[in-house]
């Protein structure tokens, strides 16, 4: 967790996907900048590619 986001705060998400990996950042919008809250990386293992 990179920072908490405070309540009642909307939370948006940014996916990225690819044949070799899957990411993912969760962020808030705060005076039109947009600040992350989570980040994930996972690279897919070789039978994780074909599913």
């Amino acid at each position: 967790m990179l920072a908490s986001p405070a309540e009642g705060q909307c939370l948006y998400a940014y996916l990225a996907i690819s044949k070799v990996a899957i990411n993912a950042v969760l962020f808030v919008e705060e005076d039109g900048k947009q600040k992350p809250m989570f980040y994930t990386s996972h690279m897919l293992l070789d039978a994780e590619t074909r599913y």
